[in-house]
């Protein structure tokens, strides 16, 4: 069925007309046996596209439009709960393009490396690595990371004992041989590899043919570790880590010194979230408190109440380790414990953050509280690096999946077809150019499995394609739009893409970005911690404030402010309405009490931008900079003011925004 075109006047919109009728539509045509419905929206049209993707009808590939306007159409399809012929033979793949197709495989499965006898020595001698050593064998018994040897790996410690006295210790060997092992490669392939990895490593003693017993040793550990497809390989020999980029673009193995793996292991730093929020339209409190050993029964306890299952409870409460202690909040609404989550601490080493979300429904505004528990678990793993989350949620209902969907989670696809309860995001945490793409791509390739185009698109508007691969290699089609939110918070600054200097003052901009480093004494608003928040302004400022734009947020001097831009985001939605008019929802979104809310302007009227992905600055533009940028002329900045795609990626590179 193909949908040409759906209307509301204008004075009765943002009310449900539209999705009463799509769902009408949708109801007649899956009685008649229709299997999808088709809608075609020109690329440029923003609200419609947004209407559209919400009525789930989901991007399936982009055409060129008519001569006349020159346009791209948004080809939309959805799906239909109408039985086919292909149903009753095999389970129906999903052919929509609107996700990266991520596919839930070997939960807790941890990254594993090859390491040689020297890390085992460092440890048990007490070299000066031993603390590095010792660093990666917690992590290997706590299942961040595994652990393999070679069988080289025992016949080099016995060629050692022959001559060190100190090593001839029968223990030390059964240890050794109690270690997981991998296969070497066959002969044929082993012989092969020595060859290339032994003039590789050691030219000058391979091409006279003098190369050592231990050179042969090295060789042999490094053969296994690439016949076995392992992460890595920890080694402290130079000759082995001077050759280490060659070695990973060549064979795909990582070789690593023990203290950089080490290093690696160490958890991000745990930022603590605020201790309660408020909302000020009703005066309800959100109390946040992380979950200590003593909270345990309390939180078994709301499980219970909420049916948990009892192995979905056990992991969600446990504390993990003392090097690596799981964050665990809990949140109470009401003075009723309305949310919990628990996460891993993300790590270098780590490929995803394993994460437990448990919730009371049927509370008021438990949605906000969903929201900001999800805002601490994204914005903690993607703090330092790009992370993949997995979600793991209970009880399933419909009104949490579309609020994990429009955070960026995406439900999981098992290898069979199935479709999985378990949820997944890959969150950069970054702004992403044209400087740093290739390194995002690898990122987001190793991470997720996922490819990238090579070099960034030319930027046209927010729902132009962009060609992705998903991780079983099919080729998928999804807006600019679309692709942001999977890997929000994100900026994706592609050449050619406008942005806008947009002012606040000092007292809203500590509330609604959370731009603050010091610990706020008051409860904080809801909107800080919401995943998309709202501007408020003048009807007039809209026109440089479009949806797609990057904003970015020029702080004033007025109320002890920084006079200069200290925040970007992502300008999703905008539109202008009678004050009365502006929904309470819309309005919990900023951070207006109600009188300042009515004084915003002198008119009616106010205009609202919606907008998400904020990203703080390490290094502050104050007006100086921004006006040899030409980002602001003498005047000081009182309105929002447009800047192009140039003076865009100068905010970035000297800014360095992230979360």
């Amino acid at each position: 069925m193909r949908v040409f075109q759906v209307f509301v006047s204008a004075s009765h919109r943002r009310r449900g007309v539209g999705a009463l009728l799509v769902n009408a539509l949708v109801a007649q045509a899956e009685k008649d046996c229709y299997l999808n419905v088709v809608a075609r929206v020109a690329a440029d049209l923003t609200e419609a596209n947004e209407f559209w993707q919400r009525m789930e009808f989901l991007a399936s590939g982009v055409c060129s439009g008519g001569m006349s306007r020159n346009r791209s159409i948004v080809v939309r399809e959805r799906r239909l709960n109408t039985p086919s012929l292909f149903d009753l033979l095999a389970p129906s793949a999903e052919a929509l393009a609107h996700d990266f197709h991520l596919v839930d495989r070997s939960y807790g499965r941890s990254p594993a490396y090859g390491i040689d006898l020297n890390v085992l020595l460092d440890l048990i001698r007490d070299r000066p690595r031993a603390t590095a050593a010792s660093r990666i064998f917690s992590a290997a018994l706590s299942n961040l990371i595994r652990l393999f040897v070679a069988p080289e790996f025992a016949a080099e410690l016995r060629r050692a004992q022959k001559s060190r006295p100190e090593l001839q210790d029968d223990t030390l060997l059964d240890f050794a041989l109690a270690l997981p092992q991998h296969p070497p490669p066959p002969s044929h392939t082993m012989t092969s590899l020595e060859l290339e990895l032994g003039a590789l490593i050691f030219p000058e003693r391979s091409s006279t043919g003098r190369l050592r017993p231990r050179d042969r040793s090295d060789v042999r550990h490094i053969a296994t570790a690439i016949h076995n497809r392992v992460v890595g390989y920890v080694t402290s020999e130079e000759a082995i880590l001077r050759r280490r980029l060659i070695i990973l673009a060549k064979y795909g193995l990582d070789v690593i010194a023990p203290v950089d793996l080490a290093e690696s292991l160490v958890p991000v730093a745990w930022e603590e979230p605020p201790l309660e929020t408020s909302v000020p339209q009703s005066g309800e409190e959100i109390r946040i408190a992380e979950a200590e050993e003593i909270d345990v029964a309390a939180c078994k306890q709301f499980a219970r109440e909420i049916a948990g299952p009892s192995e979905f409870v056990d992991h969600a409460v446990c504390a993990g380790t003392v090097q690596s202690p799981r964050r665990r909040l809990l949140i109470t609404l009401q003075n009723r414990p309305a949310v919990f989550i628990s996460w891993d601490p993300p790590s270098r080493a780590t490929p995803r953050v394993e994460s437990v979300l448990m919730v009371r429904s049927g509370l008021s505004r438990i949605e906000s509280v969903v929201e900001q528990a999800l805002f601490h678990l994204i914005r903690d793993s993607c703090k330092d690096f790009p992370m993949m989350v997995r979600l793991c949620t209970f009880p399933a209902e419909t009104w949490l999946e579309e609020l994990l969907v429009s955070a960026g989670f995406r439900r999981a696809h098992r290898e069979n077809g199935e479709r999985d309860t378990v949820f997944y995001k890959l969150a950069l945490g970054q702004a992403v150019t044209d400087m740093n793409w290739m390194e995002i791509r690898e990122s987001i390739s190793g991470r997720s499995g996922v490819r990238i185009p090579e070099r960034p698109p030319n930027y046209e508007h927010a729902n132009q394609a962009v060609a992705v691969q998903s991780p079983a290699g099919i080729p998928l089609s999804i807006t600019l739009g679309e692709f942001e939110e999977l890997v929000s918070p994100a900026i994706i600054a592609v050449p050619g893409r406008p942005g806008a200097i947009v002012p606040i003052r000092h007292q809203f901009s500590t509330e609604l970005l959370v731009a603050s480093t010091q610990r706020a004494l008051f409860p904080a608003l809801e909107a800080a911690f919401r995943g998309r928040r709202a501007y408020f302004c003048s009807p007039r400022a809209l026109s440089a404030l479009s949806p797609g734009s990057l904003l970015f947020f020029y702080e004033s001097l007025k109320g002890g402010g920084r006079g200069a831009v200290i925040a970007c985001a992502r300008s999703v939605e905008t539109f202008v309405r009678p004050k009365a008019d502006v929904q309470t929802g819309v309005r919990a979104r900023g951070v207006l009490a109600n009188h300042q809310f009515d004084e915003m302007t002198r008119s009616r009227d106010i205009g609202v931008v919606l907008f998400d992905s904020v990203l703080r600055f390490k290094k502050a533009i104050d007006l100086g900079g921004l006006r040899q940028m030409g980002c602001a002329d003498r005047s000081n900045v009182v309105t929002a003011r447009r800047i192009d795609s140039r003076q865009v990626l100068a905010l970035i590179a000297q800014g360095e925004p992230c979360v």
